[in-house]
């Protein structure tokens, strides 16, 4: 029983599907944290009360456990993945420019080394404004008023280099988010002539739909002269 257990660990099938499934984890709880920015749309009140009610979640000590969490999935996450790549390079006997018939793929994977960068840069940029700066400071003052984190979030997006920076981390996490629906579906054996070119088209228009919704953001506080209850 043992024996057949380990065997299963070690197969390249279990950790294609760890990989899949931390991966799609991830991504789902990055687009759970921005979901609470959308709440800038509604103004300082609602934004500041989801904050606040998020830090005391179980007294602030839940807040840290999700984090806790979160870090050991991405480093589960990362480990299998460069293992599987390692596992691939080395099953490799010829390397070719271009492999016409996987084309597709082989860009979608080597996207991924890059995005997953730029969410990972993204997150730590993030917690060090927001999660850990300053929210009485200068930076929260929006017309005279100190908006707290609403307002260093709010000052933040009349930064235009933070603009492109979320822009492109959001769009990252779009397509990491079109790539880990595929993965799941294909690693877990839900293939179909029929289905997996639906599955493909909609991961894809999930993807663009979540990098524009979340790219309306900074886009709507460049534009707005004020926010909304001010």
């Amino acid at each position: 029983m043992s024996s057949n257990l380990g065997t299963v660990l070690k197969s390249s099938i279990f950790r294609k599907q760890v990989s899949a499934l931390t991966g799609l984890a991830l991504v789902g709880f990055v687009l759970a944290h921005l979901a609470g920015n959308l709440l800038i749309f509604a103004g300082p009140e609602a934004f500041n009360e989801y904050a606040h009610q998020l830090q005391t979640l179980g007294h602030g000590k839940l807040v840290w456990v999700m984090r806790l969490g979160l870090l050991g999935m991405f480093f589960i996450h990362i480990g299998v993945t460069f293992a599987l790549v390692r596992e691939n390079i080395k099953a490799r006997a010829t390397r070719y420019d271009v492999v016409k018939s996987h084309g597709n793929r082989k860009f979608a994977t080597q996207a991924m080394r890059y995005t997953g960068i730029m969410i990972l840069l993204f997150i730590f940029l993030h917690l060090k404004d927001f999660t850990f700066g300053d929210k009485t400071g200068a930076n929260t003052l929006v017309d005279g008023e100190s908006l707290g984190l609403f307002g260093l979030v709010w000052n933040s997006f009349h930064y235009w280099p933070r603009n492109i920076i979320y822009i492109l981390a959001v769009s990252s996490v779009g397509l990491h988010l079109t790539h880990a629906i595929q993965s799941v579906c294909q690693t877990f054996g839900l293939n179909h002539d029929r289905y997996t070119p639906l599955i493909k088209k909609l991961s894809l228009a999930v993807g663009i739909l979540v990098a524009l919704v979340f790219s309306a953001i900074p886009i709507f506080v460049a534009l707005a002269s004020k926010p909304f209850g001010v």
